[in-house]
């Protein structure tokens, strides 16, 4: 009862640090939470993940996402995006994020919620390593319109709402970009019926005969 009590409270701890993005201290919980659980599954606890009880490989996973998380979310509090700034580029500490955040979602253990919410901290990721087509490839494995919001912590509605912003933001500027196969071609608009949608196309340079 007791160890219960104290996995309990680390997972209310660890709520409370999100809610209030206190991402620095999570690293530390999530530590104190996994060590816990170990100590919980006592010899029957198999060392190779693969032969772990799912609960026990779900906590694993769920740990990795949250560390990948908070990482991710301290890095941008340090170092925030300015507008108009070019693409950061891969930095070691966003590597790092990476891998937490691979690992939680390659096997496959996570709740459903959690998988999307991991989704869409790849898609964040790879937006501030300026990778905006993978970043795209990400949020379009989330529906966000079927996301559950009633009773959602504020700090995930705001992920929700930050993706939606994200999302539309990168594909108004695919819209807008020409590709790099078309340099030297400008992107031009033609409107049809007023009222109607825009219709965007490439207009090709007239070859020299």
């Amino acid at each position: 009862m007791t160890a219960r009590k104290s996995g309990s409270r680390l997972e209310t701890e660890i709520e409370r640090c999100r809610s209030e993005a206190q991402w620095d201290k999570i690293p530390e919980l999530v530590r104190q939470l996994s060590a816990k659980l170990i100590s919980n599954g006592g010899a029957n606890r198999l060392p190779r993940p693969a032969f772990r009880p799912r609960t026990l490989r779900y906590s694993d996973d769920l740990g990795e996402l949250l560390l990948g998380e908070a990482k991710l979310q301290q890095y941008l509090k340090e170092n925030p995006i300015k507008q108009g700034a070019s693409p950061r580029g891969n930095r070691p500490r966003l590597v790092e994020v990476r891998k937490h955040l691979t690992a939680a979602l390659d096997r496959g253990n996570l709740k459903p919620d959690y998988t999307a919410g991991g989704s869409l901290l790849m898609a964040k990721l790879s937006y501030v390593e300026g990778d905006h087509r993978e970043a795209l490839s990400q949020y379009s494995r989330v529906n966000l319109d079927q996301l559950q919001l009633v009773g959602t912590p504020v700090y995930r509605l705001s992920m929700i709402a930050e993706a939606y912003a994200t999302k539309g933001e990168l594909t108004l500027s695919l819209l807008t970009v020409p590709s790099p196969h078309l340099a030297g071609n400008t992107l031009a608009y033609q409107p049809e019926d007023p009222g109607s949608n825009p219709t965007y196309y490439h207009r090709v340079p007239e070859q020299d005969t």
